[in-house]
C-alpha cells in the first residue's frame, strides 16, 4: 500500500463505518425513489425485451457507480480485470462464490448485459421487487406467488433455461448463500443443468476479500476500520455442451474453487 493511502487509512478510522452507513443508506434511499417511479411503468404490464434490455443496463450501470462511490471514498479497493480472450460471446453462465454481500453488484458491474438469479426476499422487498421486474432478473424458487401475469411459473432451473435460450447471461452463486470464511458450501446444480440444457458455457469468477466484510451473519455497521481489497478474477470457462451429469459437473466446479482458495496466502 503507498504513503498516501495509508494516510487516507488512517484519517478515515473510526469515520469509516460513518460514511459507509451513509452511503449505503443512500443506495437504498435511491433504489426507493427509483422504484416508485417504475411503479407506473409496471401498472401497464411488463416491458418487452427491448426495454427490459435497457432497463437492466441502467441497473447495473447503477451497481457500477455504487462500488464505484465505495472506492472513491477508500472504503474498498478493487479492480475489474480485462475479460480473457478466449471469453464466450452471447448468452452464458456465470459463476462464483459468495464471500460478501456486494458480490452481487460487483459482478453485474462486469457483465452488464446480465442478469442474476435474485433470492426471494429481494423480490419481496418493496424497495427492489419493481426494479428486479423491470430488469427481468430471475426469481429464486420460492418466489411463484409474486410472478404476475403467471398462474403456473416455470421451475427456478426452467428459468434460467429460458434466459439463456435467449441470449441472455445469467449470473449465479451456486453455494445459494454467502460462503464461509475462506471456505465453500455444497455447489447446487440446478443453474448447471440450466446451461448443460440450453448448451451454453459456464464463466468461473473467482472473489476473496482480504478481511472478513458484509459477511453472512456479519451486521452493517461492523464494518472493518481499515479499506476492504476485493480481488475478481476470471477463472476461464467450460464447456457443458455435451455434458449430461450436472451433479458431477457441480462437484468437479467446486473442487477448482476449493484449489483456488489454497493458493490464497495464510494471514490473509
Amino acid at each position: 500500500m503507498d504513503s498516501r493511502a495509508q494516510v487516507l487509512d488512517r484519517l478515515l478510522g473510526l469515520p469509516r463505518l460513518l460514511l459507509s452507513l451513509t452511503i449505503f443508506l443512500s443506495f437504498f434511499l435511491v433504489s426507493g425513489l427509483l422504484c416508485l417511479l417504475a411503479l407506473p411503468r409496471l401498472l401497464f404490464g411488463r416491458p418487452g425485451p427491448r426495454a427490459q434490455r435497457r432497463y437492466r443496463r441502467g441497473l447495473n450501470l447503477g451497481f457500477h457507480r455504487f462500488m464505484a462511490m465505495l472506492r472513491a471514498f477508500h472504503l474498498i479497493d478493487f479492480r475489474l480485470p480485462e475479460r480473457r480472450p478466449d471469453h464466450p460471446q452471447g448468452a452464458f453462465l456465470v459463476i462464483a462464490n459468495h464471500p460478501t454481500l456486494l458480490d452481487v453488484a460487483l459482478l453485474l458491474s462486469a457483465c452488464p448485459e446480465a442478469v442474476c438469479l435474485v433470492k426471494s426476499d429481494w423480490y419481496r422487498s418493496p424497495f427492489l421487487r419493481p426494479l428486479l421486474l423491470l430488469g427481468d432478473h430471475i426469481p429464486g424458487s420460492a418466489i411463484e406467488e409474486f410472478m404476475p401475469g403467471s398462474t403456473s411459473p416455470a421451475p427456478v432451473v426452467e428459468r434460467i433455461e429460458q434466459k439463456l435460450r435467449e441470449g441472455v447471461p445469467v449470473v449465479v452463486f451456486p453455494e445459494g448463500t454467502r460462503s464461509p470464511r475462506r471456505g465453500l458450501r455444497r455447489f447446487r446444480r440446478g443453474a448447471l443443468e440450466a446451461a448443460t440444457r440450453a448448451g451454453v458455457p459456464v464463466v468461473q469468477v473467482f472473489l476473496d476479500v482480504d478481511r472478513p466484510f458484509l459477511m453472512k451473519g456479519q451486521p452493517l455497521w461492523q464494518m472493518p476500520t481499515a479499506r476492504v481489497r476485493y480481488h475478481f478474477e476470471w477463472l476461464g470457462h467450460v464447456d457443458v455442451s455435451t455434458s449430461r451429469d450436472s451433479r458431477a459437473l457441480a462437484s468437479q466446479l467446486r473442487r477448482h474453487y476449493q484449489t483456488r482458495l489454497a493458493q490464497i496466502p495464510e494471514g490473509r
